[in-house]
């Protein structure tokens, strides 16, 4: 593992390597649900996997954890969640390869369920077209991701995150030096034409989103909606929708008339449903976890 990501993962909670039999697994204990544990997707030999998974559970139980999540690193600010398919649309950047082979064969259950989906822009924008327009007649503004000061940006999606986000199955907030070094990583994939910061008529921030450029399908290029958030005490304004409509036009006006991934959304979160019309689903994902006995 990168030391520096270990380093990140070590600032939030116990954590430790564990390898056996030529595989290797990251445990950690939760920073934030006690007493339950994590254990990373195992890496290396697969005839390994089944060991380190055990191994890995010895050590959670031997530190007081009673449940274990997995696959997760740390928490779910990191990679985590099996990939469960279907396959017939490409793969798309920072998505999961995760097998639920080996979790299942150790008894692991799902324990949340998510999926990514593609959304038509004419549909979606066909529902949701003129949301921004009348949003900005009542004083909010819209503009896109600023690089030149992008840590100033970076702290305002950080704070809108840890409101929004509270809700989420098995969250944590995040310290912003955490925040900070992860989105920092994403940087790269990051277009500031394809991000945008929403401010109410005061001027302060109240949503976000970051997006980036997907794979092309079927002859078009596409876009992957990854992450979206409303502050609580802008919930029930439309804003949500003025994002959406904002992001899919953007896009095609980018030449990314191939559609939007809207991308690894928890199952039982609003936002699974703003796109449901013309839809696809591309994958579906779960975490997975089980109780440790003692």
């Amino acid at each position: 593992m990168d030391p520096d990501r270990l380093a990140l993962y070590r600032s939030l909670a116990p954590v430790e390597i564990i390898a056996r039999d030529g595989a290797e697994i990251l445990a950690a204990a939760h920073p934030g649900l006690a007493p339950a544990g994590t254990l990373s997707q195992p890496s290396g030999d697969p005839d390994g996997f089944a060991v380190a998974i055990a191994a890995g559970e010895a050590w959670l139980r031997a530190r007081g954890c009673t449940q274990v999540l997995g696959p997760m690193e740390v928490c779910t600010w990191f990679t985590y969640r099996v990939r469960l398919g279907p396959e017939w649309f490409p793969s798309f950047p920072l998505e999961i390869d995760a097998a639920p082979q080996p979790w299942l064969a150790a008894g692991y259950t799902q324990q949340a369920h998510y999926n990514s989906i593609l959304v038509p822009h004419a549909s979606l924008l066909a529902r949701f077209g003129g949301t921004q327009a009348r949003l900005e007649a009542g004083g909010y503004s819209f503009r896109p991701l600023d690089l030149d000061r992008f840590d100033q940006d970076l702290a305002v999606a950080w704070e809108l995150s840890c409101a929004a986000f509270a809700e989420a199955f098995a969250y944590v907030p995040l310290p912003w030096p955490a925040f900070h070094a992860l989105y920092t990583g994403y940087r790269a994939y990051l277009d500031p034409r394809l991000c945008c910061l929403a401010f109410d008529p005061q001027g302060q921030p109240v949503g976000y989103y970051f997006n980036f450029p997907g794979p092309s399908f079927e002859g078009a290029s596409t876009a992957v909606y990854k992450t979206v958030a409303v502050h609580p005490r802008a919930r029930g304004l439309r804003l949500a929708a003025a994002l959406l409509e904002r992001a899919h036009t953007q896009s095609q006006a980018l030449g990314m008339g191939g559609g939007m991934v809207h991308a690894l959304m928890w199952r039982r979160a609003g936002s699974q449903y703003l796109g449901a019309h013309g839809e696809r689903v591309i994958r579906e994902y779960a975490l997975l976890g089980k109780a440790l006995e003692g």
